[in-house]
């Protein structure tokens, strides 16, 4: 397992500690996935950028003071640009301009790795979005609210009611390629916000205070006072309002 700990940082640029305390910050290092039991949650964003830019040759922002290159007369080629963006509810992505798009499939693999993935792809343009954003858990949040609200169409009613929601994946109509969630909003939806998404959707109320108090949400990067999870919400926690 060490073995496994030392090849992991070494990839992502972790300094060793060679001292004689060295197995105890072997100890106290914290792993970003549990090999076993699978991803726990998304790497830095600033660390993570650092060894993809590396890595696949990405030029980042603070590309262009001197290099050895530069220094010897010769131009530096990059495989495209890497940078990280600030999202809604305090949240980062990152964004990834490929010149080669054969790169991507080893990208996406590594970006999965570390707990991001590919959520929008916009001319040679990718957006990459944490897996796990902040964190709070539903006994946390019933300090602050009791319920949450979920927007769905009229037809998935009867199947919601018996057997609550459940997560799945899906491509929206901004082009975003969202993962197996369930999206939520903090605040009720108006009438006429209800009319501008589709008449033909319902208004569904999830009552906090019915779901265990270790349930997980996430801070949605995309809209402001929006929340997502991965597990499903049970019938017991639902009622239809509109």
């Amino acid at each position: 397992m060490i073995n496994k700990i030392i090849s992991f940082m070494k990839r992502m640029g972790e300094e060793i500690d060679t001292s004689s305390n060295y197995y105890l910050y072997l100890e106290n290092f914290k792993l970003p996935v549990v090999i076993e039991e699978g991803l726990i949650k998304s790497y830095d964003t600033k660390r993570v950028i650092g060894f993809m830019s590396r890595f696949f040759n990405l030029k980042t922002e603070e590309e262009g003071g001197l290099s050895l290159l530069k220094m010897v007369g010769k131009e530096e080629t990059f495989n495209g640009e890497i940078k990280g963006c600030h999202g809604q509810n305090d949240t980062d992505t990152i964004v990834v301009k490929l010149y080669d798009d054969s790169i991507l499939p080893k990208l996406n693999y590594y970006f999965k790795k570390y707990g991001w993935f590919n959520s929008r792809v916009d001319n040679n343009e990718y957006l990459y979005e944490k897996k796990f954003d902040e964190i709070i858990k539903a006994f946390q949040l019933l300090e602050y609210t009791s319920k949450l609200y979920h927007i769905t169409e009229k037809k998935n009613e009867s199947n919601i009611l018996k057997k609550g929601l459940r997560v799945k994946s899906a491509t929206n109509q901004n082009g975003y390629m969202n993962g197996e969630r369930i999206y939520l909003f903090l605040n009720e939806p108006s009438d006429i916000e209800m009319l501008m998404l589709s008449p033909r959707n319902i208004l569904i109320e999830v009552d906090i205070a019915k779901l265990p108090e270790t349930y997980e949400f996430y801070f949605d990067p995309r809209m402001k006072n929006a929340l997502y999870c991965y597990e499903n919400i049970p019938h017991q926690a639902i009622r239809v309002i509109n």
